[in-house]
């Protein structure tokens, strides 16, 4: 460089036609022209300590160097080739990477454009990559950061992390910028993994018509204070079954004021249904045709007894309190003077035509006895059968007047 001494204004020297020499020797440009910056670059084969340098590191890479004593520390590089932006602590060539942006010693982090304007990829072949925003970072001591990361598994993964004393933060869907569902972390509620609806009893799960998923799978229990049952596609309800309190279970139709009936197994005549029917019950074939079958061991009825059995038809067959059975030939006829079954004393029957037991005529086409050995009349007008002996029976019977008299009948 010529010795130049500055006498003038440096604004004025330095823009001066003859000293165009000056600009280029400083850095300022290669012609005269002062309005850019260039720097004619030669590859630095050496470089004294200390130094932030400017020029060539290899075939075609622009870069920006700084060392520490004589070993490269750091660069910020331009391959003028692959229009790529390299930015390391040190390396000795730029990344092969075509107009992206790449991080690190080996430059394995890799930020470019993606085929079309617009779209930004963080890819490396086949090494899965991972991207973190941080909400605290304190070393090893309490860090925390969401996460969108791929596994070796190929799972691709979105959510939050943690390392040392950090916590386990939940995960919020927005819309319109407003959480509606969210995956519970440690500090909202206490436990960890939860779907939640971030406002009580607001948001569905699928539409009425469409966008509806197909099953819902729990290992545990489905919990909810109605369960609607509709007609299909259609979304329209035609039941509910509801548990009005601890161990009741309801079953409504779609306006919650009565119910049909409970198909058992299928909708035709093959299957059993049981059916409302005003205050009581009937069990019908499923599709309502006719009354269905019922077998059982044992009947009970309102405290344990049966008030009312219906044979067939209009024939009636009614118990009461008292203890014993109205037997007619029509429900409107039962306790009007027909016929009357009822326990006289233990293991006796006795029959009637009123509800004072009057007696009745029985008729039957034969009757099997097996008299006792001994039996004596309990009432009057009680006549008995005593078999005394293999070949001697004797009767008895209890007059109005309360004597038991007997005779006896030989037989061969």
């Amino acid at each position: 460089m010529p010795d130049v001494t500055v006498s003038a204004n440096v604004d004025t020297m330095l823009r001066a036609a003859n000293n165009a020499a000056i600009r280029s020797a400083i850095g300022l440009g290669q012609t005269d022209a002062p309005t850019f910056l260039a720097q004619s670059l030669t590859n630095n084969a050496s470089i004294a300590s200390g130094k932030i340098i400017i020029g060539l590191d290899g075939t075609n890479d622009y870069t920006i160097q700084a060392y520490q004593g004589a070993t490269k520390v750091g660069r910020i590089g331009f391959n003028e080739l692959s229009n790529n932006i390299v930015i390391a602590p040190f390396a000795d060539t730029l990344t092969v990477f075509t107009g992206g942006i790449a991080l690190g010693a080996n430059k394995n982090t890799v930020l470019l454009r993606d085929g079309a304007d617009g779209i930004l990829a963080q890819r490396n072949g086949t090494n899965a990559q991972a991207f973190r925003v941080f909400n605290t970072f304190l070393g090893t001591t309490a860090n925390e950061w969401a996460e969108l990361d791929w596994k070796t598994d190929g799972t691709l993964r979105l959510g939050t992390n943690q390392a040392g004393t950090g916590a386990i933060k939940a995960v919020n869907f927005v819309v319109g910028g407003t959480a509606r569902w969210g995956i519970s972390g440690t500090t909202n509620p206490s436990t960890t993994g939860h779907l939640l609806a971030t406002t009580d009893n607001t948001y569905d799960i699928g539409a009425a018509t469409a966008n509806r998923p197909a099953n819902i799978n729990a290992a545990s229990s489905v919990r909810g204070e109605y369960f609607s049952m509709t007609s299909g596609l259609t979304g329209v309800t035609r039941s509910y079954l509801q548990s009005p309190s601890t161990g009741v279970v309801t079953l409504f139709n779609a306006a919650g004021n009565d119910f049909g009936r409970l198909q058992l197994g299928g909708t035709t005549s093959a299957f059993p249904a049981i059916k409302r029917v005003g205050a009581g019950i009937e069990i019908r074939t499923a599709d309502d045709a006719t009354h269905a079958a019922v077998a059982a061991s044992e009947f009970y009825g309102n405290n344990g007894g049966i008030t009312k059995l219906y044979l067939g038809g209009a024939g009636v067959v009614q118990t009461v309190s008292t203890g014993y059975f109205a037997i007619a030939s029509s429900a409107t006829s039962v306790f009007a003077g027909d016929t009357y079954l009822s326990r006289s004393a233990a293991g006796v029957w006795q029959m009637g035509t009123s509800s004072t037991n009057a007696t009745a005529d029985l008729r039957l086409r034969s009757v099997i006895q097996q008299p006792p050995a001994t039996i004596t009349p309990a009432n009057n007008g009680d006549l008995v059968v005593e078999a005394t002996s293999n070949t001697l029976l004797t009767f008895k019977f209890k007059g109005s007047d309360g004597t038991v008299r007997s005779g006896t009948l030989v037989v061969a």
